[in-house]
């Protein structure tokens, strides 16, 4: 009796077996698979909103100080201001995209000056800017991968400027100033995991903080010159 109780037992469960594979063989998506899913990536998407991390600097190829300190103008040492902005966009079309960003950016150097016999001193200049600026950036070819991009920004710089000389029976310099800043860079984006993307560009930037003499000695002029960007962006 119990050898064929046993052998019910066998025989239901290869039944079973059986029927198993005859639904996994009609309904091959239950296959197990170690693949894993394909995600697209795109640089951006219609009507989604984005915020980001910038870092920027100008080459300069002017000369926006000069110090007339020592009776003979002499320009003041080249230095590449350097600036981070927050960036808030929106993609109003698939390739558009407009962004508003605020920042800071800072620039300072100095020029050396005869200071008497045997000795030198140097002077000073310090400028601290807060720029607010309106971005427009369009994309050259399909979102997915990575494509061509175009931006433009212009905006508003809130500056802080300071000369002071290590000769302290020199004239010191604390002022600020509004100017009206703006570029236009030519680059490419990069689609980096679902949501992300990195925006590189190049191109010509400029500080218009306009002609101006101060009691220091120190004429200032408009900054221009190479512009470079790289930006990390997350759309939501």
């Amino acid at each position: 009796m119990g050898r064929v109780l046993l052998v019910s037992r066998l025989a239901a469960l290869g039944s079973l077996s059986l029927s198993s594979l005859g639904v996994w063989a009609k309904n091959p998506t239950f296959l197990p698979s170690s693949e894993a899913p394909h995600v697209t990536t795109h640089l951006s998407r219609p009507q989604e909103f984005s915020v980001g991390l910038s870092f920027s600097s100008i080459i300069p190829l002017s000369t926006p100080y000069s110090s007339k300190i020592s009776g003979t103008a002499k320009d003041v040492r080249f230095q590449m201001p350097t600036a981070f902005s927050i960036e808030a966009g929106f993609q109003i079309l698939d390739p558009l995209e407009i962004a508003l960003s605020a920042g800071y950016q800072s620039y300072e150097s100095r020029v050396d000056i005869p200071a008497g016999a045997n000795s030198i001193a140097f002077q000073t200049v310090k400028l601290k800017s807060f720029p607010i600026m309106a971005i427009a950036r369009y994309r050259f070819g399909d979102s997915e991968g990575w494509a061509p991009e175009a931006e433009a920004g212009l905006g508003l710089s809130f500056a802080t400027l300071n000369v002071k000389s290590t000769n302290l029976a020199s004239t010191e310099t604390n002022t600020t100033m509004r100017s009206l800043t703006g570029y236009g860079a030519f680059g490419a984006g990069f689609s980096w995991l679902e949501d992300y993307s990195v925006h590189l560009s190049a191109g010509f930037g400029m500080i218009a903080q306009g002609t101006q003499s101060y009691a220091s000695q120190v004429t200032q002029k408009t900054l221009f010159g190479v512009f470079s960007k790289a930006l990390l962006r997350y759309q939501f």
